[in-house]
């Protein structure tokens, strides 16, 4: 009684939620016009290929969706040619993630409202054989309609910070019913996998590792990141700022005039996690008394005297690490839990990180455990971390070894957690 009561009152939540909802997404369309493709499977209306077995996979956005991809492609070697994915997202960099594999058996919809009428006819529609969620995302209405149909919901590559885990522990009486209509979780290391037992999780649940480590480096973006160092930019330091959040921008700044003291002709390309800040990024950087241009003016604009670049392209950031001599790895400074540090370490580049990193916390000790990254907690030791590393070409290299050694050494969580998905489709 009382857990039909919460549902009761999360649906409700979520019917006044709607309207605020709807003005968000068209405040984003304003922005970025992939928030408008495909609108109407929001609601749950969608179209699918009848001659199919669907596997739904559902990942947030461009890091889930990296995961995503590598758990298909594997699956589409090892399934019967009648099965065929949708791949769902909540935001449209998702969508630019998972574009480029779209096609007769992989298509895209955008995650449908978690309301028990809408969810339920996204699921009628669709009849998936499994439903694959990547990472972090817990809806209580599919979970609840997946379980009464009978349809296999594994969390797949799953991970809970410690912050999440103290908020779910105020809900720990309707979280826990929740999380145990999953199948099986499929933890990405020891601290995920003891922080979903401490929230009331109690069926099955395995360590698998991070496919994350698994994800491949394609050698053509290395490439296109060294012939832009090479062909474009030509200087003699280069550090990179990945996916950086709303206020990060004006301390990388500070830091880079820093370096500039110390090297003369450094570059900072900034690479903004959000399309909207790309015009805000540049006008912080104008505002700091920094000259500044755009990626996708760099044929007109860059100049000698250049000092940033605004990575004004989604889709690119290992191209951009790549170009780089040193990566500072953003959403690390203003306390939103990092970003995916595993993206630069695996091109060799030596990276660092801020005092955030909840969200990565297992991969940030397993790279500090062994010497391959920074952690920093100001602007002041950033400075000293970059400028340690320029002066030194001799340690960067050291870093760029021990950094693939790493990547290759914990490899494997692909394979391990598709050996657990098989047995559910």
């Amino acid at each position: 009684m009382i857990l039909r009561l919460f549902y009761l009152i999360y649906d409700v939540l979520l019917i006044l939620v709607i309207p605020l909802l709807i003005i968000r997404i068209i405040k984003k369309i304003f922005f970025n016009k992939s928030y408008s493709i495909n609108l109407f499977t929001r609601l749950g209306f969608i179209k699918v290929k009848k001659d199919y077995t669907y596997i739904w996979v559902h990942a947030v956005s461009v890091g889930e969706t990296k995961v995503a991809i590598s758990v298909i492609d594997s699956l589409m070697e090892t399934l019967p040619s009648n099965y065929a994915f949708i791949v769902t997202t909540a935001t449209p960099t998702g969508y630019d993630v998972i574009k480029p594999k779209l096609g007769e058996r992989i298509d895209h919809a955008f995650m449908p409202i978690d309301m028990f009428c809408v969810m339920n006819i996204f699921l009628k529609k669709v009849k998936p054989k499994c439903i694959l969620i990547m990472e972090t995302e817990i809806w209580p209405n599919l979970l609840r309609i997946a379980n009464n149909k009978k349809i296999p919901t594994i969390l797949v590559n799953g991970r809970l910070s410690e912050k999440s885990t103290k908020r779910y522990l105020y809900v720990k009486f309707f979280f826990s019913k929740v999380l145990n209509l999953f199948t099986k979780i499929l933890a990405q290391g020891i601290s995920d996998y003891d922080n979903y037992i401490k929230i009331g999780y109690t069926g099955p649940i395995e360590c698998t590792g991070n496919i994350k480590f698994d994800a491949p480096i394609r050698e053509d973006q290395r490439m296109k990141g060294l012939d832009i160092r090479n062909n474009k930019l030509r200087r003699s330091f280069v550090w990179s700022a990945g996916s950086t959040r709303k206020g990060e921008e004006q301390i990388l700044y500070k830091v880079h005039k820093t370096v500039i003291n110390e090297c003369s002709d450094a570059l900072l390309i900034i690479i903004p996690r959000h399309p909207e800040r790309f015009k805000e990024a540049y006008s912080l950087g104008i505002n700091s008394g920094l000259e500044v241009c755009y990626f996708s003016n760099i044929q007109s604009d860059f100049k000698e005297s250049t000092q940033v670049i605004i990575a004004d392209v989604m889709g690119k950031l290992p191209i951009f690490y790549a170009s780089s001599d040193v990566a500072f790895v953003g959403g690390s400074l203003v306390g939103t839990g990092g970003q995916n540090i595993i993206e630069p370490v695996s091109l060799g580049i030596p990276s660092i990180i801020g005092f955030s990193y909840f969200n990565f916390k297992s991969i940030v000790e397993v790279f500090k455990a062994n010497n391959i990254i920074t952690q920093v907690n100001s602007a002041d030791e950033l400075s000293d971390a970059i400028i340690k590393l320029y002066v030194s070409e001799d340690e960067r290299l050291k870093i760029s070894k021990a950094s693939k050694d790493i990547i290759l050494f914990n490899k494997g969580a692909l394979s391990k957690s598709l050996r657990e998905v098989v047995n559910f489709i």
